[in-house]
């Protein structure tokens, strides 16, 4: 074996440098399309005759069997990308723009979290215990938080896509299919390496190097590094004194050692350090632009948006990953993979009025005329000390910023043995993968306050309790093992059969605490620390400030306290003294009042410790701290249940025993699964057929307790997704008139069962008596994820080129895709929580159709200096797709309760009163969820210089369209976060 895999090792290399040769001569330069096509055509006509000669399709090697093949001899859908191809086509490196270019895939950045859809299956679920339905692999090494991805794309080899489930051959849960991103690695030729500078709109910048050095005949060493950033795609509708979210200034460094001491040994050692900066990546509320009749792509500007402050966004990724190989004979090697991959993420939203966007025709009667004037006064630092925050519209002066961070660790073990003889080929190995996963999010702003007399005569309370409270999760886990066996066997020199078998164990453990925050302040605590309390809006304004530039809470897992005392549903300073659960109010049976709850942290304290640093505007810590002794913290979670006991009467009461009750919960979850393939192959001449039947499967998860308003909690777990997949296709070669051309076709069906949807449920916040004592916005809302439904997807995907004259290529590949929800009951978490039957719908992120042409050209020429030009056109076509399983339906209940379809239109959302005041109520397009048919244009030219020069230019997007990719869509909100604007730049290569 060892003669072969040598021999297909230095084929592999040849095929690898002749590609790399052949296309080096065509690098990136920029020349008008109209110059390659009409200028010199004395010299085109005399290279004719040559070019005909010498025109043939170019193999394409891919790894994606875990094996070289030919991408035309692999019995699958698959698509592979050198990093030529990229910057050709304008991808360049985000990751995201990856769906311009392969039918069916949809990538959508959702606050630095990547979501991918590949033929209709991804998921959309942002808690730790969700696994990506598509898997994303680097260097064949598993990634199992899309936020551990970073800017991948420099120095890259190729990317492969393949569709489909893949569990018998890699990685974990690949039911979707999966992306391998494959850097370049080190060659022990001669020394050599390139810089690459470029630049574009919105102030871009990137630079990209590479070095490449043989340190011997057996050991060499590449290093990469890569840096970009730019300035926001978005512009603050209320003027320049605060700078719209968006902007980037990423970073990453690439290590990699390559040992081969003989033709027996193989040791791959990769490390990498990322570093991701910017303000964030913002979501629009789009609903009440939608309500007046507006599409998002038909707005004068869509990225022109209301922003009361700018966002802030980091993260760290660090890993390092080794494959090392052993030749035991002709016909055996054992392979070992290994990784430690870990990423600290943290990002401050920008922060919105709830419900106001995007700009939009009538919107200045929502905002107000003199909006913009009177937010460029407050800039000014002598303004805003001059009188109260009321003097400021309440709607620019309020500060609430969502903050979450993220810290996880992985380690993934792999242990493959790998045979063969002259008719089977076969694999068999066990994967092991762990991973430590801590997390905390809160919204913290000025404060939700409110008179409370309800809680004692004369008292203001202020809440902290927006958007669920202060949540974390520490030392939240998974694990998962598994062991898999492939093979394929030559039943005859033409026909092969291939089958596989997979067995998984996973493990998930979620430690995870909730708390909600109740200030209760004496009303006249206020002006005694010279702040006025203005009851003319809604909230009070009290001119507390929380969250200003430079505030920061503490990471996750770094909280030293860590044990409040818990209140629970106790809403009157009687019940709250019997208690005994306040941090300075336990009253003994003597009338002694203490400070603190015997065994528990003071709740002051506990809330001040969740803090980093205060911002340079606070005010919230010397208030707290200078009147601890009259503030009464009172915390409450989502994580208790209330008991009853009977009292001497024999009345069911509430129990104020306290000392029982945690704002913590563990919840752990097992499973064990087992997913299989079995298929064929058929050569007929230099061409193949092939069937395949696969599954794959998603592991399930763990929901945090929700309650409807009714009472009714929803489930804490939901189980695995099962997917099995039927594919026919053929993979052809041939050539029409001495053309060249690949033509490929696939015909797919796929049985989805216990689909998980992803809804944002409305649910009453912790607020006494909301909405009649000026606390605003009376609901929270949550991220809950249930095996809704199941679901079919059948369709055609065709791909291939042809090659012409003079170095024409077009480049082609469509997918028509039909999808419908069966079987389904979804909490329809709009104007109400009711589950719908949604049977019939086309299942989300799911187009119809789905095609991408390319038309290039690549020359040699004799131009003087210039040697060689190329240039490319890409198309990428949607239909139109839905966000949400509603599909853009509006449902309502008749006098029986039994489900009705009504107009969208009908519906009606929770309207934020004071955009209503102003602006009118939404109606039910609000709610709406289509996305429109797009086509969207990319384009590159570029000239080579010598050996060594290259210069091009490119944009993507060029019309400019925009679509959204993800969108939140329940009772109060539609947030929909979109793809980017035209982008585009220059790019200077030089290489030795």
């Amino acid at each position: 074996m060892t003669s072969k895999m040598n021999h297909n090792k230095a084929t592999t290399q040849q095929r690898s440098a002749y590609k790399t040769a052949n296309r080096s001569v065509f690098k990136q330069a920029l020349l008008p399309l109209a110059i390659t096509a009409l200028s010199y055509p004395g010299l085109l006509h005399a290279q004719e005759q040559k070019a005909a000669n010498e025109r043939f399709i170019e193999e394409v090697l891919v790894t994606t069997e875990r094996r070289t093949q030919s991408l035309q001899d692999v019995a699958g859908t698959v698509q592979s990308f050198s990093s030529s191809d990229l910057d050709d086509l304008a991808i360049n490196s985000d990751f995201t723009n990856l769906q311009n270019i392969v039918p069916g895939l949809q990538i959508t950045n959702q606050e630095g979290k990547l979501e991918v859809y590949l033929r209709g299956i991804g998921s959309s679920d942002s808690d730790f215990s969700s696994d990506p339905s598509v898997a994303t692999h680097y260097n064949g090494v598993y990634l199992s938080r899309p936020r551990s991805i970073g800017p991948m794309f420099f120095d890259v080899e190729r990317v492969e896509v393949n569709k489909g489930p893949q569990g018998t051959l890699r990685g974990r849960n690949a039911t979707g299919g999966t992306i391998n991103i494959i850097s370049s690695k080190p060659k022990f030729d001669d020394v050599g390496g390139y810089v690459q500078i470029g630049s574009g709109n919105f102030h871009a910048r990137t630079m990209e190097g590479v070095l490449n050095v043989p340190l011997s005949d057996e050991f060499a060493m590449r290093a990469a590094v890569f840096s970009d950033s730019h300035d926001s795609y978005f512009t603050n509708a209320y003027g320049s004194g605060v700078e719209a979210p968006g902007a980037a200034d990423n970073s990453a460094a690439r290590l990699s050692f390559l040992w081969e001491p003989n033709d027996q040994f193989s040791a791959y050692v990769m490390a990498d350090k990322v570093k991701e900066q910017g303000s964030g990546y913002p979501g629009a509320f789009s609903g009440r632009a939608l309500s007046a009749g507006y599409d998002i792509e038909d707005l004068d500007d869509p990225f022109n948006q209301y922003f009361r402050s700018a966002g802030r966004m980091g993260n760290e990724i660090e890993g390092i990953a080794s494959t090392l190989s052993y030749d035991f004979s002709d016909a055996v090697t054992l392979e070992y993979n290994a990784s430690y991959r870990q990423y600290s993420f943290y990002n401050a939203n920008a922060s919105r009025e709830w419900q106001l966007g995007m700009v939009y025709d009538g919107a200045e009667g929502v905002v107000g005329s003199d909006a913009e004037s009177i937010y460029q006064a407050y800039q000014d630092e002598d303004y805003r000390n001059a009188g109260p925050a009321s003097a400021f519209p309440d709607r620019l002066n309020w500060n609430d910023t969502f903050y979450q961070s993220e810290k996880s660790s992985t380690r993934t073990h792999e242990l493959r043995l790998v045979g063969e003889t002259d008719r089977f080929i076969w694999a068999a190995g066990v994967f092991l993968f762990n991973e430590s996963f801590d997390y905390s999010s809160q919204e913290i702003g000025n404060g939700y306050f409110g008179y409370s007399d309800w809680f004692e005569p004369g008292t203001i309370s202020g809440f902290q309790d927006g958007l669920g409270g202060e949540n974390r999760g520490d030392n939240s886990s998974v694990e998962s093992k598994a062991f898999f066996s492939d093979g394929t066997f030559n039943i005859t020199d033409n026909t092969r059969i291939k089958a596989g078998v997979r067995f998984t164990q996973d493990k998930k453990t979620a430690n995870e605490s909730n708390v909600k925050y109740q200030f209760n302040f004496p009303a006249e605590l206020f002006e005694e620390f010279g702040l006025q309390v203005d009851d003319s809006t809604n909230p009070l304004t009290t001119d507390l400030v929380l969250g200003s530039n430079g505030f920061a809470l503490k990471g996750p897992n770094e909280r030293s306290l860590n044990n409040p005392s818990i209140c629970g549903e106790l809403w009157n300073r009687a019940d709250v003294d019997a208690a005994q659960c306040v941090n300075n109010r336990v009253v003994a049976a003597d009338g002694t009042v203490t400070d603190s709850v015997p065994n528990k942290d003071n709740n002051l304290d506990y809330f001040l410790d969740g803090i980093e640093s205060f911002g340079v505007r606070d005010n919230w810590d010397e208030f707290l701290l200078q009147n601890r002794d009259q503030i009464d913290v009172i915390i409450r979670s989502d994580f208790y249940n209330e008991q009853y006991i009977t009292d001497e009467s024999g009345n069911s009461v509430l129990d104020l025993d306290r000392s029982n009750l945690t704002h913590r919960l563990s919840n752990t979850v097992k499973e064990s699964y087992v997913d299989w393939r079995i298929g064929f192959e058929h050569d007929i001449g230099d061409n193949m057929i092939y069937g395949t039947l696969s599954t794959g499967t998603r592991s399930g998860g763990i929901n945090r307790p929700i309650k409807l308003s009714d009472g009714e909690q929803l489930a804490q777990t939901w189980d695995p997704e099962k997917l099995t997949v039927l594919e026919f296709g053929s993979k052809n070669t041939f050539d029409i008139m001495g053309n060249p051309i690949n033509l490929n076709a696939s015909l797919f069906y796929y049985d989805y069962k216990d689909k998980v949807l992803q809804s944002l449920v409305t649910v009453p916040n912790s607020r006494r008596n909301c909405g009649e004592t000026k606390t605003d916005q009376c609901t929270d809302s949550f991220v809950f994820s249930e095996n809704s439904t199941d679901a079919t997807i059948y369709g055609l995907e065709l791909d291939g080129n042809v090659l012409f004259d003079y170095g024409f290529e077009v480049t082609w590949n469509a997918s028509f895709i039909e999808s419908e929800l069966k079987n389904s009951s979804v909490l329809d978490t709009r104007g109400g929580d009711r589950v719908v039957n949604v049977d019939g719908n086309a299942l989300p992120n799911t187009s119809k159709i789905n095609a991408n042409l390319s038309l290039s050209q690549k020359r040699e020429v004799e131009w003087g200096s210039i040697d060689a030009y190329k240039w490319t056109i890409s198309l990428s076509h949607r239909s139109k797709y839905y966000l949400t399983p509603y599909n853009n339906k509006g449902y309502a209940e008749d006098a029986k309760g039994n489900q009705i379809s009504i107009p969208l239109k009908d519906m009606v959302p929770n309207n934020n009163p004071a955009l209503a005041d102003t602006g009118g109520q939404a109606n039910g397009l609000f709610f709406s969820d289509v996305v429109p048919s797009y086509t969207q244009v990319n384009m590159s030219a570029g000239i080579s210089v010598g050996e060594s020069i290259e210069i091009d230019a490119f944009v993507n997007n060029l019309t400019e369209e925009v679509y959204s990719g993800k969108g939140f869509i329940n009772n109060d909100v539609n947030i929909r976060f979109t793809n980017s604007p035209r982008i585009y730049g220059v790019r200077f290569k030089s290489s030795f």
